[in-house]
């Protein structure tokens, strides 16, 4: 179980070494304060987060709003075991995410 501070730090640790320091012009700036500025309002997208009926029915967010890291996790990981994902970013463009990303979100979470 981790906290929201600990999924936050871990977050932020992603985005600055997997994405953010791979963009090598102005979009840094503009990519980098637009995530900042998500990540201001995690707690207010938490709290909305929790009380979804989706969310609640995973059942990994306890009483004490600790998150179930592990599980959620192992849901991921099962799913990018199915193949990569791209989406868009704009400003960015295409973002591919695979399996060695949820590994590597997962491990700046757990680590610090």
């Amino acid at each position: 179980m981790v906290t929201l501070a600990q999924v936050q730090a871990g977050v932020e640790k992603y985005l600055e070494t997997e994405i953010l320091s791979k963009i090598p012009d102005w979009r840094k700036w503009v990519l980098g304060a637009g995530a900042s500025r998500m990540l201001s309002r995690s707690t207010e997208i938490f709290n909305q987060l929790k009380t979804n009926p989706v969310v609640s029915a995973m059942g990994v967010i306890d009483e004490q709003d600790q998150i179930d890291i592990d599980a959620i996790y192992r849901e991921f990981s099962k799913q990018a075991q199915r193949g990569a994902i791209t989406f868009d970013i704009p400003l960015m463009g295409a973002l591919t995410v695979n399996s060695g990303d949820i590994d590597r979100l997962y491990n700046y979470i757990i680590g610090g």
